[in-house]
C-alpha cells in the first residue's frame, strides 16, 4: 500500500506541518484540539503517509561510527493531516473536520485514501454525516462533488470569509490604506488618551462580552475561557483591554498561529468614544512588532445587506483596510438517511437568523 494513515501524538511535528502547509488553518492547531478536548469532545489527529523510496539514504549513527550508505530505503513522508472532531448534538452524531483537512497537494488518490478511513471511523462512531472546511479554493467544489459531498446548508463560518491585513506594509501605508472614518477614528481616541493594556484577567473580558451578545443578540461562544487559557499558556494569545478613564470599553483576545494574528473575540460597551479602533490599531502594531505578516480579524458577511446579522460587523473590520479572502465553503457528505433531519434544522435555522 502506497499510503499510511496513523496518529499522530507529537505537537511539534503536527504544528510544524500544519503552519508551513496552511498557515491560516487555526482550527486544525495542537492547540484548538485541546480546547476540543477540554469542553468533553472526542479528537483524533490523523497523519497520511507516503510510501517514498529514497536512494543515497544515509541514516543517523552515533558518533565515531562509519556510515553506511543504504541506496534503497524506504520511508514515511508526512503528506497530511487531519484533526476530527467528534460532535454529539441533538440533530444527530457528525465528524467534524474544522479547517481541515491539511493536505500538501490537494488530489483525487490522496482524497480518495483519507475519506475511506474517514468513513470506516463515521460508521464506527454512529455519526450520521462528514463536515470539512478546508481553507481551500471555492473551486474545489467540483473535485468534492465527485465524492458525493455537498454544500453544508449552515451560514458562511469558520472564517470562510475574511478581512487580512497584510502588516508588513509601513504604519503610514496601513494607515492610508484604511476607510477615511477608520483613520479619523484612531486619530481621535489617541488623543482622548485611551489607553491599551494587556491583561490576563478573563473576567474583564467576559463582562464586556456578556454585554456584546445581549445587545446584539447572538450565540456566545462556549469555550471562550479554555480557549485563552490554553493557548496563552503556549504564548500564543493575549488579551488587551482598552480603557477610558479606567473605564474597561472594549477588549480583545488575539490568538497566534503561523506568521499571523487572529482576532478571535472582541466585546465592548455601547459607547460613543472610539476605544475599539484604537485597539485594533495597537493589535496591528504589535502584530507587527512580534515578526508577523498578517493580521486575520476572522470571519465577515459575504454580502451589504444591512439586515445580515453580520453587517455592523463586517462594516467595522473591512474599515481597517484588509484584503477580503474567500475560501470553499463547509461541505457535508452524509454516511446515513438521518443526515437529512441535520439539513432541515440548519436550513431552518439559518433562514430565520437572515444568513
Amino acid at each position: 500500500m502506497k499510503y499510511l494513515i496513523k496518529d499522530i501524538s507529537n505537537k511539534k511535528t503536527w504544528n510544524k506541518f500544519v503552519e508551513t502547509v496552511a498557515s491560516e488553518s487555526y482550527f486544525q492547531s495542537w492547540e484548538w484540539g485541546e480546547v476540543e478536548m477540554a469542553s468533553g469532545k472526542t479528537v483524533w489527529r490523523l497523519g497520511i503517509y507516503e510510501k517514498v523510496r529514497v536512494t543515497n539514504y544515509l541514516p543517523r549513527r552515533p558518533a565515531g561510527e562509519l556510515r553506511v550508505e543504504n541506496k534503497n530505503k524506504t520511508i514515511n513522508k508526512l503528506i497530511g493531516v487531519s484533526q476530527i472532531t467528534k460532535v454529539k448534538a441533538k440533530r444527530g452524531t457528525f465528524l467534524y473536520v474544522r479547517h481541515g483537512p491539511v493536505f500538501k497537494d490537494w488530489n483525487n488518490k490522496i482524497f480518495a485514501v483519507w475519506l475511506e478511513y474517514l468513513k470506516d471511523m463515521a460508521r464506527r462512531e454512529g455519526a450520521v454525516f462528514i463536515r470539512i472546511s478546508p481553507l481551500i479554493n471555492p473551486t474545489y467544489t467540483t473535485l468534492l462533488s465527485e465524492y458525493s459531498f455537498r454544500p453544508a446548508p449552515i451560514h458562511s463560518m469558520d472564517a470562510e470569509i475574511v478581512s487580512v491585513i497584510d502588516v508588513l506594509k509601513s504604519e503610514v501605508d496601513l494607515m492610508k490604506n484604511m476607510r477615511k472614518n477608520t483613520r479619523n477614528l484612531i486619530r481621535k481616541g489617541l488623543k482622548m488618551g485611551i489607553q491599551i493594556e494587556k491583561s490576563s484577567d478573563i473576567s474583564i473580558f467576559l463582562k464586556l462580552y456578556g454585554e456584546t451578545y445581549s445587545r446584539h443578540d447572538f450565540v456566545p461562544h462556549q469555550a471562550v475561557e479554555d480557549e485563552f487559557s490554553i493557548f496563552s499558556k503556549q504564548n500564543k494569545a493575549v488579551l488587551l483591554i482598552s480603557r477610558y478613564e479606567k473605564t474597561p470599553i472594549a477588549a480583545a483576545i488575539v490568538s497566534y498561529f503561523g506568521n499571523q494574528a487572529i482576532y478571535r473575540h472582541g466585546a465592548s460597551i455601547k459607547s460613543s468614544i472610539p476605544a475599539a479602533y484604537v485597539l485594533q490599531w495597537e493589535i496591528i502594531k504589535r502584530t507587527k512588532r512580534r515578526g508577523l505578516s498578517y493580521y486575520n480579524l476572522f470571519g465577515i458577511a459575504d454580502t451589504d445587506r444591512i439586515d445580515h446579522p453580520w453587517w455592523g460587523l463586517t462594516l467595522f473590520k473591512k474599515g481597517f483596510g484588509g484584503e477580503t479572502k474567500k475560501y470553499l465553503h463547509a461541505h457535508d457528505l452524509p454516511v446515513s438517511p438521518w443526515y437529512w433531519v441535520n439539513y432541515l434544522v440548519e436550513t431552518v435555522r439559518r433562514i430565520k437568523r437572515r444568513y
